[in-house]
């Protein structure tokens, strides 16, 4: 699985991070929106960033 990890692009890496943070949220209870909007607050940082 590591080696699988160091293969995978940055993006897809951030890509499957946010979706685990996604997902946590959702476990915990959060409302769907808030976890989009979280998405998207963090998409637009990492655009920023490049």
């Amino acid at each position: 699985m590591i080696c699988y990890e160091k293969k995978l692009k940055p993006r897809l890496k951030i890509k499957a991070k946010r979706n685990f943070l996604t997902k946590k949220l959702k476990l915990l209870g959060v409302g769907q929106e808030v976890a989009f909007s979280l998405c998207a607050n963090e998409t637009q940082t990492f655009q920023k960033q490049n």
